[in-house]
């Protein structure tokens, strides 16, 4: 690509694989297993897992961004 460094390569290609990563995590079939868990403490694990993987993919996100080049 042209006018892009190294870095800015590999961020790019890192912020893909969270794209990626976070779909895999809300799809079906990965989100079948957590809701056949049942109740963690009386409680429904499907929205507190939901929470979590748009929470990490949101600070993954983050991350990747604020990183410096190297």
């Amino acid at each position: 690509m042209r006018g892009t460094t190294l870095g800015g390569e590999r961020r790019r290609r890192l912020q893909a694989a969270i794209f990626v990563l976070t779909l895999v995590l809300l799809n079906a079939p990965a989100l079948v297993v957590v809701d056949r868990a049942g109740l963690a403490a009386g409680l429904p694990l499907t929205p507190a897992y939901l929470f979590l993987v748009w929470l990490a993919a949101i600070a993954a996100c983050a991350l990747n961004t604020r990183r410096s080049d190297p």
